[in-house]
């Protein structure tokens, strides 16, 4: 019911013109196209895990003896920790357009829910 009032035909235009601009630019796309300048490779900020499990390995691997500590470079541990930085810091950067892609889509679903309720209702 409450539907009925949020949702109304003449909000209908600015629902379109958001399901149509987040059809055209999904966060993935934009991510994949712009992390090759940050980081150096090309992937989705929001969906990337496989570095921070990486990471981790190379630490374990990496405490496991002094030896294997004295093989990772100063220079290459900063790298590392910069790169997660960065891909931090582009996380809560993008988190606003990624919920905001999030609720169009809950509010698409809705909107086909309450065209379906409609024709039931009459």
């Amino acid at each position: 019911m409450v539907l009925r009032y949020i949702l109304t035909p003449a909000d209908a235009g600015r629902l379109n013109a958001f399901v149509e601009l987040f059809e055209r630019l999904p966060f993935s796309s934009i991510s994949t196209a712009k992390t090759p300048a940050i980081l150096g490779t090309q992937l989705d900020i929001h969906d990337y895990e496989g570095a921070d499990e990486g990471e981790a390995q190379a630490f374990q691997k990496s405490t496991r003896s002094s030896q294997m500590r004295d093989t990772q470079s100063p220079q290459a541990r900063l790298s590392l920790e910069n790169d997660k930085l960065h891909r931090e810091l582009l996380k809560v950067q993008s988190r606003t357009y990624v919920e905001l892609g999030q609720m169009v889509a809950a509010l698409k679903s809705m909107w086909r829910w309450r065209r379906i309720e409609d024709e039931y209702v009459k």
